[in-house]
């Protein structure tokens, strides 16, 4: 399967990727809590959306 990527912009969604970075096993998940204000700030986060696939 292909995919491509979709820059999410400020916004909900967005969000929610960077409450996300929680679920990194200790003690990575206490660096992004330390750093969620920056990541917030210029952190880059995108979604994978499949492409449909062409038949051959």
């Amino acid at each position: 399967m292909v995919f491509r990527p979709v820059r999410l912009e400020h916004g909900e969604e967005r969000d929610a990727a960077i409450l996300a970075t929680d679920q990194h096993p200790f003690p990575g998940n206490l660096l992004y809590r330390a750093a969620r204000r920056h990541v917030r700030a210029v952190g880059v986060f995108f979604r994978l959306e499949p492409l449909a696939e062409e038949s051959a």
